[in-house]
């Protein structure tokens, strides 16, 4: 019987601020329709260095992270079957490479409100690329 890995963080960055991910203080959030919605959910308790460590970063555009931490995917199809694997990234799985997987949250569509902060994250994006090609 293979050995399981003694749970070590995961290490990322956003917004200027290195966060070290370990259980319980991140949760997958994926939908059976509108995958392209899937996001990671960091509890800020954890990181006082974040908005005084209050409330939860939301972390879109990103679902294959989402998909990848939790170890599950959805077919983006209207069937919504779960996946027969478990997702990769340069060919290993996030259990092999952490020793944990992050908690999950399944639902069938967002909520109204998963909608707008991913459309606001949506605008931002595209403002930031509008003004780096008018600088060019």
């Amino acid at each position: 019987m293979a050995k399981e890995k003694q749970p070590k963080p995961f290490l990322i960055e956003t917004n200027g601020h290195q966060l070290a991910l370990t259980p319980g203080v991140v949760m997958s959030v994926l939908f059976r329709k509108n995958c392209e919605v899937d996001y990671l959910a960091v509890d800020l308790d954890t990181f006082p260095q974040i908005n005084d460590g209050e409330g939860v970063l939301r972390i879109f555009n990103n679902e294959d992270l989402a998909r990848w931490t939790a170890g599950i995917a959805f077919d983006p199809t209207a069937t919504g079957r779960l996946r027969t694997y478990v997702p990769e990234i340069k060919g290993k799985a996030f259990r092999e490479e952490y020793g944990w997987n992050s908690g999950v949250i399944i639902r069938e569509n967002p909520t109204e409100t998963e909608k707008q902060w991913f459309t606001e994250v949506q605008v931002d994006a595209l403002d930031k690329e509008w003004a780096e090609f008018k600088d060019e």
